[in-house]
């Protein structure tokens, strides 16, 4: 089904305006969104400005439980390489606001668990704080606290300890302790 609509639909794209994307990524395509390929997202964002992007972002997101943590993964790379793109051509697609959280839920949703944390500090200013703990990867977590210093400060500690406290938190606290401990191997090697 998705297929076929978005065969249709992506001949419009080119001449597709703000209300259009809204229209049709909050609304018309949200029961086929957790279909939607790479190939496909690729597609749509060669003809996006930041607006769009954002949109998409914001609808894949309302999705994005839906979809399988493959189709979650396929997706995110197309949403960093945007990014990348946009900021080598000099423009960036963050926010205006100053709040980091807000910039990270623009810039990749319920995605931002699948970009590298390195990719995260390049694209988005401000990156290493502990504002945005709630939108990160147990992993992305520990590369965190690790870079930041964090480790000898018990209040970030008692942050990042809070952050891993919720319902996966014996899978969170293994994943991060595995994460720190790759995090300092490289840290020492460097």
């Amino acid at each position: 089904m998705m297929n076929r609509a978005f065969a249709i639909l992506s001949l419009h794209f080119e001449d597709f305006e703000s209300h259009d994307w809204v229209s049709w990524f909050t609304v018309k395509l949200v029961p086929l969104l957790p279909s939607l390929t790479a190939e496909m997202l690729q597609r749509v964002t060669s003809y996006t400005d930041c607006d769009a992007y954002h949109v998409i972002v914001g609808a894949l997101s309302s999705v994005f439980e839906q979809m399988t943590s493959l189709r979650q993964q396929e997706l995110t790379p197309v949403l960093l390489g945007y990014l990348k793109q946009r900021r080598a051509s000099g423009s960036t697609c963050s926010t205006n606001s100053s709040n980091l959280s807000t910039c990270l839920w623009a810039c990749f949703g319920k995605f931002s668990i699948y970009v590298d944390y390195e990719d995260l500090r390049g694209l988005i200013e401000g990156f290493g704080s502990f504002e945005a703990l709630d939108l990160l990867s147990a992993s992305q977590v520990a590369q965190l606290a690790a870079q930041s210093g964090a480790l000898n400060n018990a209040d970030l500690i008692r942050l990042v300890f809070d952050r891993l406290d919720g319902d996966n938190a014996l899978q969170d606290v293994g994943e991060f302790l595995t994460a720190l401990l790759r995090t300092s191997q490289v840290c020492s090697h460097n």
